[in-house]
C-alpha cells in the first residue's frame, strides 16, 4: 500500500520509465526505474495488526527506541512518561495515532527539546510539531514529531476538536527525526532502550488508570 501523498510522484516516475523505454534509451529507462523504486520505498504504507490494547499507547511509526524516563512535559506542564523513537533517514513516514480520543491542541514551532535542543529561530522551518490526545478516561497523551532539517513539514489529517480511533492514520511527516510519545505519570512502559518498534503493532506502554 501506498501512501497517498507519493501516488503522484510514484505516477510520474512510471510514466517516465515506460516512455524512455519506449524510446529505448536504457540509460535512462535504468535511472526512472531507479526513481520509481525509490519513491515506492519512500512512501510504502504497509497495513499493519492492531492488537489488543484498550488503555495501550500504540507505537505511531517505526523506529528505535532510544529513551524511556521520568520527563517534564513542555507543553502541558506536568511530570510525564516519556518514550523517544528514533526514525530511519530520511524519515519520510506516516504517523499514526496511539490512544482512541479527542484532539485537544496542536503546536507548531515549538523546537526541539530536551539535551539536543535545536539552536535555531523559530521563525524558520518548524522543527517540532506536537498534539494532545485526550481519551475518554481523560489520560492526555502528547505525541511530538522533531526533525533536524530546515526542510521539514507535517501534515495532519485531522484538527483540534476531532475524534481519532486508536492506530488509525492521522498524518503524514517529511524527514522526521525522532517522535516523543509524553504519557501521563504512572504509566507503565513495555518497551526498552534498543528495542526495534513498529507503528500500530508495537505496544509502547500502558497508560495509568484515572
Amino acid at each position: 500500500m501506498i501512501a497517498r501523498e507519493g501516488r503522484v510522484a510514484i505516477s510520474v516516475a512510471l510514466l517516465g520509465t515506460l516512455w524512455s523505454a519506449y524510446a529505448g534509451a536504457k540509460p535512462l529507462t535504468a535511472l526512472a526505474l531507479a526513481v520509481c523504486a525509490l519513491l515506492v520505498w519512500l512512501y510504502a504504507s504497509p497495513r499493519r495488526r492492531k492488537p489488543a490494547a484498550a488503555l495501550g499507547m500504540l507505537c505511531p511509526v517505526d523506529g528505535c527506541v532510544t529513551r524511556v524516563e521520568p520527563f517534564r512535559d513542555p507543553w502541558l506542564e506536568r511530570d510525564a512518561l516519556r518514550i523517544g523513537i528514533a526514525l530511519t533517514p530520511p524519515g519520510v513516514t506516516v504517523l499514526y495515532s496511539a490512544t482512541e480520543g479527542t484532539i485537544k491542541h496542536l503546536w507548531t514551532k515549538h523546537g526541539a527539546f530536551g539535551e539536543d535542543r535545536l539552536k535555531r529561530s523559530l521563525d524558520a522551518s518548524p522543527d517540532c510539531y506536537a498534539l494532545q490526545v485526550q481519551t475518554d478516561e481523560e489520560d492526555d497523551v502528547v505525541l511530538a514529531v522533531s526533525s533536524r532539517w530546515p526542510v521539514s513539514r507535517c501534515r495532519f489529517d485531522h484538527s483540534p476538536g476531532e475524534r481519532v480511533g486508536q492506530g488509525i492514520r492521522f498524518g503524514f511527516f517529511y524527514f522526521a527525526s525522532a517522535v516523543d510519545l509524553l504519557a501521563p505519570p504512572g504509566s507503565v512502559p513495555l518497551v526498552a532502550v534498543g528495542d526495534r518498534v513498529r507503528a500500530v503493532s508495537t505496544v509502547l506502554a500502558k497508560l495509568a488508570k484515572k
